[in-house]
């Protein structure tokens, strides 16, 4: 079946995502002097005992592509030590970090402003792409924090299909709770909770955060894109589990512009720091907005590379 479709297709170009390697395809396209381009490529913590053990199946499928896209320096290793030949792998960085605002974010953020109808002097505490049992955790936490300090909470699960969990979890402890779905300008915001149930709005809504936390980062879930709130100027909270943009999260660190917690608690801790320093915690959102600029431009060198590899299959 792979053969007839490459027969059929002719591909001068074989785009591959995220190291999703399938041997027959490579080979095939490869035998049909199709060149294979490999994007995004990462090898991640859990996987490379599982390559190192395949390394005599792996290598030569690596090498039948004419260029390697790695995320890291870290990961361009992995990839030789696997088999990949050295001169045909570029660092060139996460595409999904390089992340752009509206040419007018203002925009964004008065649109967001009128439609939860926040005050200036409040607080926002947005909690993104979050897991189980992140959330139950995150409403006791609201019901210390948020209550104690008036904040205006925002939890947006990573997966809708669990939306109606939590809205059981806010019943069984009596918080009263919107649906963004139902937030509009023109009815009165009653509640200081509000659960996201819409597909497409969380890295928008990043813009009104003060504090933010990406779930999927306490347990072991890998975490989610931080970058696409730093790009915001917002300094990031999450836990230890970010196997998934472990450099990402290196280098919001090294730069001073992220806060990863341990626990429920140490998050506590950190957010009731925050608002007493509320100068030192500026200071660390610029920071994250510096780090998450330096990361914009990775889409079009991963698109250079595919277009010398194009340039090349075409002679």
């Amino acid at each position: 079946i792979v053969g007839r479709v490459v027969n059929r297709l002719r591909p001068h170009a074989y785009v591959c995502l995220e190291t999703e390697l399938w041997p027959l395809l490579i080979h095939t396209i490869n035998k049909k002097g199709c060149s294979g381009v490999l994007l995004n490529g990462r090898i991640s913590d859990k996987s490379i005992a599982s390559y190192r053990r395949l390394r005599l199946l792996f290598g030569p499928v690596l090498r039948k592509f004419s260029m390697i896209g790695a995320i890291s320096a870290s990961d361009r290793e992995r990839f030789i030590e696997i088999g990949a030949e050295p001169k045909k792998i570029t660092v060139t960085g996460n595409v999904k970090q390089d992340i752009s605002i509206p040419d007018n974010p203002q925009s964004v953020v008065a649109a967001y402003t009128e439609l939860l109808q926040l005050k200036d002097s409040a607080d926002i505490f947005i909690a993104g792409s979050t897991h189980d049992p992140e959330e139950k955790q995150l409403l006791s936490l609201y019901q210390k924090v948020g209550f104690q300090y008036g904040q205006l909470w925002i939890i947006a699960p990573r997966h809708l299909d669990r939306l109606g969990v939590i809205e059981e979890m806010c019943s069984q402890r009596d918080i009263s709770y919107h649906l963004f779905s139902e937030c509009t300008k023109s009815t009165q915001r009653k509640y200081s909770l509000i659960l996201v149930d819409t597909m497409g709005d969380l890295a928008r809504l990043y813009s009104v955060a003060t504090y933010v936390f990406v779930g999927g980062s306490l347990f072991d879930y890998g975490g989610h894109n931080m970058m696409e709130a730093a790009i915001w100027n917002k300094a990031v909270f999450y836990g230890p589990n970010i196997q998934d943009f472990r450099d990402a999260a290196e280098a919001l660190e090294e730069a001073g512009g992220s806060f990863r917690i341990a626990s429920m608690e140490e998050l506590q801790n950190k957010l009731e720091w925050c608002i007493t320093n509320r100068q030192a915690y500026h200071q660390a959102c610029m920071k994250a907005g510096e780090v998450a600029r330096t990361r914009q431009g990775v889409a079009k060198v991963q698109a250079e590379l595919v277009i010398k590899s194009l340039l090349r299959a075409t002679g």
